[in-house]
């Protein structure tokens, strides 16, 4: 009712065995009864951060700020280039936004605009000042529900507590700026941490199904290839390089042509692919274009490839699919050396070595891995 934004992008959840190896990656179904007690949560921070500001208790608001001009701007190109129009103006309220995702739900590039809607927005942050929420079309609003876990609902409660006992909080409110922008740094690095974590356990989900078919559907279109997310929330790169024949990007409408013979790579195509090849090291995962036919792509009857291995071992490295490289301090020397993707949609790998884009066989720094994963995010 109040026009808020409702983001419900999937996420994968990693099944592991007893010693903490992948088995699985799934998506995470959410429940009803989750959606309602969300909505409980939602409604205590927003009565608690009202509170606080009727009151002037200084406390730790949780802020989203609208969305840049040239981002809405940005949105609106992209799609007006899937043939999808809409006026949403350089200052869009969330409910339009809302009405694009609704309106787009059923199409195939849906994932892709929900992605796009994310892209638009501004990252949400803490501040002292209750600067309101714009996804959640919110005046007041702060983190209060999990003081166990989060630091700034710890320090919410804390005001409160304050405020029922009739104690002044004034020497309490110069701090809360400096402690609001803790938080949100911290908050960043756990979040890049969990994403990283992410990345490195399907990377080894990966590594042991060399030659395994899987499903998956386009999820962005670059002019150095595009991207593909597998059924099962693993997302990886299929690099201009290792198709077939010469691609041109049309950027306005999102999508790799090639014209002779005709070929046309968009938003939301399906797309089956095998896997090759695994370097944990690398945070690379190797892909190629299985065929529809069986009898042209022998799989088992687990979905693998009889000459997978054999095949992933000849492979060449090619495209990227970039993952972080501070948690390979941790990782086991046996386990040094696989991880990020790429993908061969048109049924063979480029021959030679590692061509535009490849990783080619020299070892890549961790500072050199972590520049090439923030510059991929930029441009994604």
């Amino acid at each position: 009712e109040r026009g808020a934004l409702e983001l419900d992008i999937p996420e994968a959840q990693i099944i592991v065995d007893e010693n903490g190896n992948p088995t699985d990656i799934q998506y995470r179904d959410r429940g009803e009864s989750e959606k309602l007690i969300e909505e409980f949560m939602l409604a205590a921070n927003q009565t608690v951060a009202a509170l606080a500001r009727d009151t002037g208790t200084p406390l730790v608001y949780r802020v989203h700020e609208a969305p840049d001009p040239d981002r809405i701007r940005a949105l609106s190109a992209f799609l007006a280039g899937l043939g999808l129009n809409f006026r949403l103006g350089a200052a869009a309220h969330p409910g339009l936004l809302q009405n694009v995702l609704e309106r787009t739900r059923d199409l195939p590039a849906a994932g892709a605009v929900a992605r796009m809607v994310l892209r638009s927005m501004q990252r949400a942050r803490y501040a002292d000042q209750p600067l309101g929420h714009y996804a959640l079309a919110m005046r007041d609003y702060c983190h209060f529900t999990s003081p166990i876990r989060r630091y700034p609902d710890l320090t919410v409660h804390r005001m409160l507590g304050r405020l029922i006992d009739g104690e002044s909080s004034a020497a309490q409110a110069a701090k809360m700026a400096a402690l609001a922008d803790q938080c949100s740094a911290h908050e960043q690095e756990a979040a890049l941490a969990e994403r990283e974590a992410d990345d490195l356990m399907k990377a080894r989900y990966m590594a042991g199904r060399i030659g395994c078919a899987f499903e998956g559907a386009g999820s962005n279109v670059v002019d150095w290839g595009f991207y593909v997310m597998l059924d099962n929330g693993v997302e990886g790169l299929v690099h201009v390089a290792s198709l077939d024949g010469h691609f041109e990007f049309d950027a306005a409408r999102c999508q790799l042509i090639r014209r002779t013979p005709k070929k046309i790579f968009r938003l939301g195509d399906r797309v089956r692919v095998r896997v090759e090849r695994a370097d944990v090291d690398r945070m690379e995962i190797e892909r190629r274009h299985a065929a529809d036919s069986p009898a042209a792509d022998p799989l088992r009857a687990d979905g693998c490839a009889r000459s997978g291995r054999a095949a992933a071992r000849g492979a060449p490295r090619s495209g990227a699919w970039q993952g972080g490289a501070d948690r390979l301090r941790r990782l086991s020397a046996g386990e040094r050396g696989r991880a990020a993707g790429s993908v061969f949609p048109d049924g063979k790998a480029p021959a030679g070595p590692a061509r535009r884009g490849g990783t080619g066989a020299l070892p890549i720094r961790p500072d050199a891995l972590r520049a090439r994963r923030r510059a991929i995010r930029r441009a994604r």
